[in-house]
């Protein structure tokens, strides 16, 4: 059993978050979703590689998900995910696409038909720009195999290849525990202003349940009670304060499943607007009033150059300008 685990981890600890559609260097562009190319093929990491030749041997028809947690490297670890119901588990956009991608690859009848965690996050990045922050969903069914399947004569190692594993004839149980994980989260590390605009994405919604997703009850963190969303609605959702919100999901099935989880999402300060400024601003208390002056030296000038940093931060959504070491020399006093 410990040559089990010892090759497990040792053909799993191999660095695979690196793996990205189109190669090492490639910069997404971020297309309107009805452009995104829908399908494609995950690169396959040396992680998994390795892993489907020590599993080369056994027999996929007796996996029931096909879906084969071991062959991946479980970063998003969905094995556990809030297993300890008393401490529940916080996702993140980070964590699903993590999660969408591991059984995306570790499914053995992948057939290509369902998009890349790559185009996912370009479709949400895209719905991000124009102010909408996506929520995505996931349910799914997959196996793991059992730590004693050796022991319990359900799986072997062979004498003459001791690098696979094979199935035992005639065995008396399933050497695959059977699993199921629900991931629900804001598709986006931060939205661009307090007040946000969610939309549950049905192109972002998966389950291989067979299972449809009805409806989610969504606490958005903003001190308001829960609302219902349906696939494909838009909630628009103002926050009196900012920070760290955290975003509390019950999920509920065409079977009668009911799932609750987590996910977080930054929310910033609310931007000032000068829209409706004086046209002469005259008080420190007005949004768009700007100093003449924003510093002066107490003393003449003494024939000796100054340097200044000097910083301008634009409150903006997207962006903060920021102008630094300004070299200043003036003939009188030290002023900008």
């Amino acid at each position: 059993m410990k040559q089990l685990l010892l090759l497990f981890l040792f053909s799993l600890a191999v660095p695979c978050l690196a793996q990205r559609a189109g190669g090492a260097g490639t910069s997404a562009v971020v297309l309107p979703p009805t452009q995104l190319p829908y399908s494609c093929s995950e690169a396959i990491s040396r992680a998994q590689h390795t892993t489907d030749s020590l599993l080369a041997a056994l027999d996929k028809t007796q996996i029931p998900t096909q879906v084969l947690y071991d062959r991946v490297f479980g970063l998003a670890a969905l094995d556990v995910f809030n297993r300890v119901y008393s401490d529940p588990d916080t996702s993140s956009v980070q964590h699903y696409l993590q999660s969408y991608y591991e059984l995306h690859v570790a499914n053995y009848n992948n057939t290509g038909a369902e998009p890349c965690r790559q185009v996912l996050a370009d479709n949400a990045q895209y719905y991000q720009q124009q102010g909408t922050v996506l929520i995505g969903a996931l349910r799914y069914r997959f196996n793991y195999i059992d730590s004693n399947a050796v022991r319990n004569n359900q799986l072997r190692w062979d004498t003459s290849a001791p690098s696979k594993l094979f199935d035992v004839p005639g065995r008396s149980g399933s050497p695959y525990l059977l699993a199921e994980v629900a991931v629900a989260a804001a598709l986006a590390d931060s939205s661009l202003s307090d007040a946000v605009s969610f939309r549950l994405d049905p192109a972002s919604t998966f389950t291989n349940t067979g299972a449809t997703l009805n409806s989610i009850i969504i606490d958005f963190g903003d001190g308001n009670a829960a609302r219902t969303v349906t696939p494909g609605q838009v909630v628009q959702v103002n926050y009196g304060t900012a920070g760290q919100k955290i975003l509390r999901y019950v999920l509920s099935y065409s079977d009668g499943s009911q799932f609750t989880t987590y996910s977080r999402l930054y929310v910033p300060a609310a931007v000032v607007s000068c829209a409706t400024c004086r046209p002469t601003c005259i008080s420190n208390g007005d949004p768009c009033y700007t100093p003449a002056a924003l510093f002066e030296a107490d003393i003449p000038y003494q024939g000796i150059k100054g340097k200044a940093e000097l910083s301008y931060y634009y409150s903006s959504a997207k962006t903060a300008a920021i102008v630094r070491n300004l070299s200043l020399n003036r003939s009188s006093s030290l002023t900008a």
